[in-house]
């Protein structure tokens, strides 16, 4: 464990948290400091910022499959916390998003509509911890993956006509 110590309003305020959190928190000390010296403000600004810093993380957030009509896409990513908690799996929220914002879809996979053609897709995930702690928080900031290409229709092979005159007698 590591000890880190932060200035709040002339009084010293010391944290122990984890070695793989410790990264975090000495480049997040400084903002904190000067947080602290906003005031109310500040205060404010502080504990949301110390709060995202031990919340989980979910990173490399992807889709695999193909952007076409009909289609399935697979979304994946990383789940990371600062303290070590585990994913809550039935918990994390997962979505699928039209054009990165209109909701379409909800969990890891998602077949492609009619009325996504034209448009792009995009991933989400915002990752829930197993357990909350005075240390951590329980739900994390959601993560985009990329955009998929535009979505097309599938291509359709042509139905073949007869070209031959039709005869009359």
């Amino acid at each position: 464990m590591v000890s880190t110590t932060a200035n709040y309003r002339g009084s010293t305020r010391t944290k122990t948290i984890s070695p793989a959190s410790a990264k975090a928190h000495s480049f997040l000390s400084p903002l904190f400091n000067w947080l602290g010296r906003l005031g109310l403000l500040g205060t404010c600004l502080l504990a949301t910022a110390a709060a995202l810093a031990d919340a989980p993380v979910a990173s490399n957030v992807a889709i695999a499959g193909t952007a076409e009509e009909g289609q399935t896409l697979n979304g994946s990513y990383s789940y990371s916390d600062a303290e070590g908690d585990l994913e809550d799996t039935g918990a994390t929220i997962q979505r699928w998003l039209r054009n990165g914002t209109q909701e379409v879809g909800t969990g890891g996979s998602y077949t492609i509509q009619a009325g996504d053609v034209g448009n792009t897709l995009v991933f989400e995930v915002t990752p829930v911890a197993l357990t909350e702690t005075a240390a951590n928080e329980l739900v994390g900031i959601a993560a985009q993956s990329n955009p998929t290409a535009t979505v097309t229709a599938p291509n359709v092979a042509p139905v073949a006509k007869s070209s031959y005159p039709s005869s009359r007698t």
